[in-house]
């Protein structure tokens, strides 16, 4: 090994198959690690062969010296820079690994068992092209070489431009329904609003469901933009942005003046020219109820990871309620229950919309706990490597 690991506490990160596979060489090399780190809050504190999986703060408060050890490579930059604001200090990637007298194929066995697929099951497919990878190159370099391949040019978010002349055409009349009950940080909620303030499209009104501890934030961010007119409803509970519409719908009798209602959480943004997008997908297509849109997530003021809905949706990789977990815009006249949505019922926009906030350091005093995220990820492949429908994909959960 080119790094030095005997006698260290080691973390693996994420738990994907690319890190089991690393848990599984390092183990026949006499190296035991302590745990996987993981941002999917759905995976912390689950077991896998006695290994915890915890989110990266939990990891950093139980072994702080401990080193990590990254197995994503397209997600290098981005994990490191977490993990650094956190506060580790020893944090080394896969390809800085070595295991050159190791023959790959005595792993393929346990790969192809995916005893870890009622933990990650989306991570299937990738699993499977993995191990056709070991089949056809056998050794460590050549696993690597073939990985660092598939690094292509880091996402760059693009405004979707609209005609000026396009927008005079539009005529439809959305409430924009703004979740302030959870976890509100004040700097970004300001951006949100003047994001609204700032879009292309003004044929909106706003409505903003707050809890009495986030009144006052509330109020002084408001005053502060240029928006007026806006609504705000109280509530004592905290929602997710679907149940923001639900609540919206039963509590404010005037969302039936407008065409149609569309949810943004206090935190995140759209894109500048997202209420525009809509407008223009909905002369398209009138007869539907339910739209949604791709997003990306901004961290420290970049845009990363987008979340390609469409290919999720083909490929039945999610669930109704994950497509609109976000962002999710509905016909006013629209009466069904969300939890009955299948994910065909949904019309997803092609376009990066929206940009959900990454919470690099929160501290909250309103005992509200954040939870990390889950972002869906993929990534091209040449037509040679691993085939799903008509398009290839590289799939990875993403931190």
């Amino acid at each position: 090994m080119k790094v030095e690991l005997t006698n260290k506490k080691i973390y693996l990160m994420p738990f994907t198959p690319n890190s089991i596979l690393l848990y599984y060489l390092l183990r026949e090399q006499g190296i035991e690690i302590i745990g996987f780190c993981d941002n999917d809050s759905q995976l912390h504190n689950k077991m896998y062969h006695s290994k915890r999986l915890l989110s990266p703060a939990d990891a950093f408060k139980r072994e702080s010296e401990a080193v990590v050890i990254l197995s994503e490579i397209v997600f290098y930059n981005n994990n490191e820079s977490q993990l650094r604001e956190i506060g580790f200090q020893e944090i080394k990637k896969l390809d800085e690994l070595s295991f050159p007298d190791v023959d790959l194929m005595q792993f393929v066995e346990i790969l192809s068992e995916s005893d870890y697929s009622e933990l990650i099951p989306n991570q299937m497919v990738y699993s499977s092209y993995l191990v056709n990878l070991i089949v056809s190159l056998k050794t460590w370099d050549a696993l690597i070489y073939e990985l660092r391949s598939h690094f292509i040019k880091p996402y760059v978010f693009k405004e979707k431009e609209i005609a000026d002349c396009l927008l005079q055409e539009f005529s439809s009349r959305f409430l924009v329904c703004v979740n302030a009950s959870g976890y509100l940080n004040n700097g970004y909620f300001f951006r949100c609003l003047d994001n609204l303030a700032a879009q292309t499209y003004c044929n909106y009104s706003i409505v903003i469901v707050v809890t009495p501890q986030n009144k006052d934030a509330v109020e002084k961010e408001l005053s502060r933009t240029k928006l007026n007119d806006v609504v705000c409803l109280s509530s004592t509970a905290h929602y997710s942005n679907i149940d923001t519409i639900t609540f919206v719908r039963k509590e404010f009798t005037d969302y039936q003046m407008y065409d149609y209602l569309i949810s943004v959480g206090a935190n995140d943004e759209y894109a500048r020219n997202a209420l525009a997008v809509f407008a223009s997908e909905f002369r398209a297509n009138a007869s539907l109820q339910v739209f949604t849109a791709n997003e990306d997530r901004l961290y420290n003021g970049d845009y990363i990871a987008p979340y390609y809905k469409r290919d999720y949706q083909k490929n039945k990789l999610i669930d109704a309620k994950g497509l609109i977990r976000n962002l999710v815009c509905v016909k006013s006249d629209y009466k069904e229950d969300f939890s009955c949505l299948e994910p065909g019922d949904i019309y997803v926009i092609d376009d990066i919309l929206y940009h959900y906030r990454v919470l690099e350091a929160i501290k909250s005093d309103n005992l509200i706990k954040p939870i990390a995220f889950y972002l869906p990820q993929f990534y091209p492949l040449p037509p040679k490597k691993f085939f799903l429908g008509e398009r290839v994909f590289l799939y990875y959960i993403i931190l």
